[in-house]
């Protein structure tokens, strides 16, 4: 009876030592194929826009499909899901007679974002002033939706709404600012975008309100940071920054060190437009020019540069927003179809996706994939 418990104890260590090993294996593995596994899941593709259905109106497509927002002139600027919930932010352009206006219509740009279809207006700093939500992201129980408001002294004034409640980034009344990204981690907020001061652009950002200002490609002080991606406590922001030439180049700054993505002797413009970093991977979508009117939508990763096909091998064509997802990288634009118009829709993996949907006005802002809901 006791030899037979021995052996029974015996044989229960040595499974026990098989099934550990087992586990490591296949734990061991299941890293290794991380991407594989996120790629092969089935996904849903959000892009956020504006389409023209008698006027430009806000609207986003779900995997091809157009969702319309309103019938007023509208935009959405930037798309965010949290479970079923659809977050758009944008404006819509509101006319009023009552305001004083060089123009023949009087109107005002009204800051806000649709939640699953339904505007939710955004106050600003002054009544019949301008404002508008640039970017919107979701953190926890937390809306974050950055832009700028314009004051009662006519200024652009950075900052965001947590919640509808607005934070303004900067004191100053007399030099415009504007928010273009914001990136919410570990309860610390991060929020790009630009200042003029005396007629200069500045390239700044945020953390948790405090600006750092970041620094020119040449003497040439000129520069905008467009979005703002944090990973393992580095600060990724890319945006342009004109070189010794006046020529604006593409760039992105790594914790405040300025990296050209082109060479620094370009002849044509180029923009980093969306920032997405994966592991040790940086993508940074945007457009390179290769000559003086014609944009070649592209995206750099780890700085080399990979141009996208276009309709038609046509060469006006951009991207606006980059994603990535497992092993396949998403890039949202346009481009423009042999009779010159502009053909909205992404790249996947290099391979061009067109939605019904053209005209010289319409645009697309914005992409983001999740995993498709079990069941569905």
């Amino acid at each position: 009876m006791r030899k037979f418990t021995f052996c029974k104890q015996k044989l229960f260590f040595y499974l026990s030592i098989v099934v550990f090993l087992l586990v490591i294996i296949s734990c061991r593995g299941s890293s290794k194929s991380d991407n594989n596994y996120l790629s092969n899941m089935p996904v849903d593709v959000y892009v956020g826009g504006q389409s023209i259905r008698n006027v430009p109106i806000a609207a986003y497509w779900k995997n091809g499909e157009m969702v319309t927002l309103s019938t007023e002139y509208s935009r959405v600027t930037s798309i965010a899901v949290k479970g079923s919930d659809v977050y758009a932010g944008g404006h819509i352009i509101k006319y009023d007679e009552s305001i004083p206006s060089e123009y023949e219509v009087a109107s005002i740009v009204v800051a806000g974002y649709w939640k699953n279809g339904d505007w939710i207006r955004l106050n600003g700093l002054a009544s019949k002033k301008n404002s508008s939500v640039k970017t919107i992201v979701i953190d926890g129980d937390y809306i974050y939706a950055g832009g700028y408001s314009v004051n009662s002294s006519n200024t652009m004034i950075a900052g965001y709404w947590k919640n509808k409640k607005w934070a303004g980034l900067t004191s100053n009344s007399k030099y415009d600012s504007c928010v273009n990204s914001i990136f919410a981690v570990n309860n610390d907020i991060y929020a790009c975008g630009y200042m003029v001061s005396n007629s200069i652009w500045i390239p700044v950002y945020w953390k948790n309100g405090e600006r750092i200002e970041l620094p020119f490609l040449s003497d040439n002080k000129y520069g905008t940071a467009n979005s703002i991606f944090v990973s393992n406590n580095d600060i990724y922001i890319c945006g342009k920054s004109k070189n010794s030439s006046g020529v604006t180049t593409a760039c992105y700054w790594k914790n405040g060190e300025i990296i050209p993505l082109l060479s620094f002797d370009s002849k044509y413009n180029s923009m980093g437009a969306s920032i997405f970093v994966f592991g040790k991977d940086v993508f940074i979508g945007g457009y390179s020019n290769k000559h003086r009117f014609s944009s070649v939508a592209c995206y750099w990763k780890n700085g080399e540069w990979m141009a996208l096909k276009s309709i038609d091998n046509r060469e006006n064509s951009e991207v606006s927003s980059i994603f990535v997802h497992g092993k396949d990288v998403y890039a949202s634009g346009y481009s423009m179809s042999s009779d010159g118009i502009n053909i909205l829709g992404f790249w996947k993996n290099g391979e061009w996706v067109s939605f019904n949907a053209k005209g010289g006005t319409e645009h697309v802002s914005s992409i983001i994939v999740v995993p498709r809901p079990t069941g569905q």
